[in-house]
């Protein structure tokens, strides 16, 4: 997109504030609403975007059901499987809903922004706002050790901390 990256950059940081401090599953849904929106109108596919949300969304369902078996008192739902009885409780679900629906909704605008700014024009915006040049290249090195990237191309596992140091690569 042609927008500028400090404004993105403003925008998201915002956008992730008032999520974090969100009441309700109103404000994230609303965020994870529009950020599909948004990505589907610059054609992203369905798969890459489930693809990048994945480990997030399996967090989120995992503490959903971590919070649903262990807060609240009213039973919600009773199961018994191979002996074991699990009982879901109301309170814990919708706390964990609440928590789960957070997640979703941050990630989805982390997403967002992934998907329509490059790197190159994250470090210039990064350098504008006055980000100390070790913190965020050390950030996007060490991302970049353990990205699919690397291991899809094949590149030796010292090519990537070469790059980190600022050596030959």
């Amino acid at each position: 997109t042609r927008i500028d990256v400090r404004v993105k950059l403003f925008y998201i940081i915002s956008l992730l504030a008032i999520n974090l401090w969100a009441k309700n599953i109103f404000i994230p849904s609303l965020f994870l609403s529009i950020s599909f929106i948004v990505l589907f109108s610059i054609r992203i596919p369905l798969f890459a975007i489930l693809r990048s949300m994945l480990i997030p969304i399996s967090f989120a369902i995992l503490i959903l059901i971590i919070k649903g078996l262990h807060e609240g008192e009213k039973e919600w739902l009773s199961l018994s499987i191979v002996g074991c009885k699990m009982t879901f409780r109301e309170e814990g679900l919708r706390s964990g809903l609440h928590t789960c629906s957070k997640v979703w909704g941050g990630i989805s605008l982390v997403i967002t922004f992934s998907f329509t700014t490059t790197i190159s024009r994250l470090c210039a915006g990064l350098k504008w706002f006055h980000v100390p040049n070790t913190s965020w290249h050390w950030c996007i090195g060490i991302f970049s050790c353990f990205s699919m990237k690397y291991l899809r191309c094949g590149l030796p596992k010292n090519h990537a901390w070469a790059m980190l140091r600022g050596g030959k690569r």
